[in-house]
């Protein structure tokens, strides 16, 4: 009976992980690169072929790298020179990104395929992670519910197969906590280890990991405190040398000693007084520490990013600031109504039980810590940045639900029910898991939120693959990631406003019109338009005109807005006859 019992739930444990996987496979095969990943794989693209990294610095390398490995390996890569692109201040990267994709690969699928394998790895990972802790804190049941939830959670699916730092972020937060849960209960050596390796990825994943070295801090300083401090005190020049290794490795050990400058960085990001320097500069200059240059160059972007904000919508208005409440309100357009539910309740059940039960602890911290950075951040252009939390709200809904599931046969048929109404509203969902919203919003999602909730450039494969049925041969676009459409047999040139509006900028408008648009020119009868580009200010959208064009380029947009559009293309996309 218990062997029958043990092979049903590897069975049900092999099922769900090979759903999530196989649905991340062929989301590759329906949907386009996103507006980020072509930049992310040039990158990491280059860092492997020069060893230094220098572009692309806003984001640590570990995605980069690993995702770039398959086509550097089976391709012989020659970059562009990215100096050449500095004039088109705000679109360098992005124009370095397009030329360095057209001049080294034909086949944009296989592309597409290859670097997105090592992501679908990782969020299988976290899937199976999520299962592992889930089962052995609070039991098999919650372990398989929660994989359950975690493989038809729509905003996993939808960026689990991406090429950038989201997913695996989320991934190594719950790693890490985990971890730190294990050694809290049985400190040894072997965690401690792991909890260093672990903590060294997360910073190579993305700069908001950060917001774990004061965790990692306070469990070297309760090591120096402990009783038994002298058995533990040997591991710690092993906790400060491994994570930056990992750093040093991952950065080609390029790297210098911390000096004056380094000093008045960290005087910035830590709001400290000037007064401070001082102490700093003579701590760095007894005390050497190196570190690679570019890795203090990124933190240094990304704080400057997040102090000077980034253009975002919500629910018709637009803010360099973001708003604290972004990530709730986010969350509740976006997640599965069903799964919404049980996060809030799961969420309640661990706070009453917390005080009874430390195990709870491994809930509730994880959440309210992460979500302390995250309502303060001044960057607010997807829920994906809020996915770290995700794991744990699962598993807080698993163990609400396991309760329920226990109580006899009806609960338990009720729960069934309410499992398979969530993994049906999934799958009906397929393949549009990145703009998806929930039951209550529906087809008006677009209209709430933006950029990377709704349109980012997913949709361009499916654009083309219309066009081909309706014999469309030629566009006019403004939509994120047009580029791609002449790869797929589609003629393009930019929506005539904006195209206008570049013509009179000064630089090489000719070689940017090349890229963008590519050779083909015929006279185009459709208007396609992209989500983001109807609700995003085209300031936020075109850093290369000025305010007259903007003021210019806003007002034939708003016209559209009110328009019906002659299709509805991958729910991101407006195709509209024009004259």
């Amino acid at each position: 009976m218990e062997k029958a019992q043990f092979k049903t739930k590897k069975a049900i444990l092999f099922c769900l992980l090979s759903f999530i996987g196989l649905n991340l496979i062929l989301q590759v095969y329906f949907k386009s690169l996103t507006l980020d990943e072509q930049m992310h794989i040039a990158a990491g693209l280059s860092y492997l072929k020069d060893w230094k990294i220098s572009i692309n610095v806003e984001h640590p390398p570990l995605v980069k790298v690993i995702s770039s490995i398959f086509p550097y390996l089976a391709n012989e890569i020659s970059l562009p020179s990215y100096n050449d692109f500095k004039p088109y201040k705000g679109w360098s990267l992005l124009l370095w990104s397009i030329d360095s994709i057209k001049t080294n690969f034909s086949n944009l699928d296989l592309l597409t395929f290859e670097t997105r394998i090592f992501p679908i790895l990782l969020t299988l990972i976290l899937g199976y992670l999520i299962y592992k802790a889930a089962k052995e804190l609070f039991g098999e049941v919650v372990g398989l519910i929660a994989l359950f939830i975690y493989c038809f959670e729509p905003t996993f699916l939808g960026h689990g197969k991406l090429v950038h730092t989201d997913v695996p972020s989320a991934l190594f937060y719950f790693w890490y906590f985990y971890t730190l849960y294990k050694i809290y209960n049985k400190p040894c050596y072997k965690g401690f280890i792991y909890l260093s390796i672990i903590f060294g990825l997360a910073i190579v994943t993305k700069f908001s990991m950060l917001i774990l070295v004061p965790t990692y801090l306070f469990v070297v300083v309760n090591i120096i405190f402990k009783k038994d401090w002298k058995r533990y005190c040997k591991i710690l020049p092993l906790m400060a040398f491994i994570p930056w290794f990992i750093i040093a490795t991952l950065y080609f050990f390029r790297i210098s000693r911390l000096s004056e400058n380094e000093a008045r960085l960290l005087i910035k990001w830590l709001y400290l007084p000037t007064e401070c320097t001082t102490y700093l500069n003579y701590f760095f200059r007894y005390i050497p520490i190196y570190l690679p240059p570019a890795f203090l160059k990124g933190i240094d972007m990304v704080w400057e990013h997040n102090h000077l904000g980034h253009f975002a919508y919500l629910l018709g208005h637009h803010s360099q600031k973001g708003w604290w409440y972004y990530f709730p309100v986010a969350l509740c357009l976006k997640e599965n109504l069903l799964i919404l539910v049980v996060f809030f309740l799961g969420l309640v059940y661990a706070l009453i039980k917390v005080l009874k039960d430390k195990k709870f602890l491994f809930i509730i911290f994880p959440i309210f810590y992460y979500s302390m950075f995250a309502f303060t951040s001044h960057i607010n252009i997807g829920i994906r940045h809020y996915l770290p939390v995700f794991p744990f709200l699962i598993i807080g809904a698993s163990i609400f639900l396991e309760r329920i599931f226990n109580r006899g046969n009806w609960p338990r048929l009720a729960i069934l029910i309410f499992l398979f109404l969530i993994a049906f509203e999934t799958v009906r969902t397929f393949p549009h898991y990145i703009s998806y919203f929930n039951q209550l919003v529906g087809e008006n999602g677009w209209r709430m939120l933006s950029d990377s909730n709704t349109e980012w450039g997913q949709d361009i494969k499916e654009l083309a693959r219309f066009c081909h049925r309706k014999n469309i041969k030629f566009l006019q676009v403004y939509a994120l990631n047009a580029w791609l459409l002449p790869y797929y047999g589609i003629g393009i040139s930019l929506f005539r406003p904006i195209k206008a509006s570049f013509m009179e900028t000064p630089g090489n408008n000719k070689k940017l019109f090349l890229l963008l648009e590519g050779e083909n020119k015929e006279a185009a009868h459709y208007l396609a338009l992209g989500t983001s580009c109807l609700t995003l200010p085209p300031q936020a959208l075109l850093p290369l005109i000025n305010f007259a064009k903007y003021q210019q380029i806003e007002r034939v947009i708003s016209e559209f807005r009110s328009k019906e559009p002659w299709a509805k293309v991958g729910k991101t996309i407006f195709l509209y006859k024009i004259k």
